[in-house]
């Protein structure tokens, strides 16, 4: 693996059976992610941009192509290379976190527990002053003792990010994390996530919102019928 990329996929497809009809989600992409940049994956509806981030972050199998993460062989069809289960979710753990377009917050739980909720879950230490730290990098100080109910949506969001970076991860997957906010806080989660990249952590998000990927990402792939598009309207 070139150091470059922590993320290398080749020819990747997923097929999925409706009936007796065979559904191509993604359809042979072949993708470098580049250490440390801010990738917005955009298309309309049924593009393939969740499915490829589902593929990319190692929260679904390919039925066929090649995938490396952080130079980790994570499936090659060419050789019948797969990981098992456990290694897939030993390979989320390592690289990933993750925010998705629904919070997902416990509404019974503070911020501070939300965000810490991660290192609970895989039996680690809770460090109050990281966490602390998490809250001032996403704006939200004075907000740990509140719960959910008592923030609004993009509030919700940055603690979702602050969640993802409990864990202290190499990659962040983000799927449509800006579909339940207003432009102004959608502008903030964007925003949030180009410091993040600027800190080295590579950032992947599906987004609807091309302005908001012209404004804040390092690099636009777009997405149709679960190809990229090629050409200027590609990667750029």
């Amino acid at each position: 693996m070139n150091n470059r990329y922590i993320i290398e996929a080749e020819s990747l497809t997923k097929h999925y059976k409706m009936g007796s009809e065979d559904i191509s989600a993604v359809a042979g992409v072949s993708v470098q992610i580049e250490q440390g940049k801010f990738y917005a994956f955009v298309g309309p509806s049924g593009s393939g941009k969740s499915t490829l981030l589902n593929l990319l972050g190692a929260l679904d199998t390919p039925s066929a192509g090649k995938l490396n993460i952080g130079g980790e062989q994570v499936f090659n069809s060419e050789t019948n290379g797969k990981s098992s289960q456990r290694n897939l979710t030993s390979i989320r753990r390592k690289y990933f976190g993750f925010v998705f377009q629904n919070f997902y917050l416990l509404p019974t739980l503070t911020v501070k527990e939300n965000i810490s909720l991660p290192l609970l879950f895989a039996r680690k230490k809770i460090d109050p002053e990281q966490i602390d730290k998490i809250l001032k990098k996403l704006g939200l100080e004075g907000r740990g003792k509140h719960l959910p109910s008592q923030l609004s949506g993009g509030e919700m969001q940055r603690v979702a990010i602050g969640r993802a970076l409990a864990v202290n991860p190499q990659i962040i997957i983000a799927d449509e994390p800006t579909g339940n906010l207003d432009s102004k806080n959608a502008a903030l989660v964007f925003e949030v996530f180009k410091k993040l990249s600027e800190e080295g952590i590579t950032v992947l998000t599906a987004t609807h919102d091309v302005q908001l990927a012209q404004n804040f990402s390092d690099k636009i792939v777009r997405l149709k019928d679960g190809k990229i598009v090629e050409g200027d309207a590609g990667i750029c």
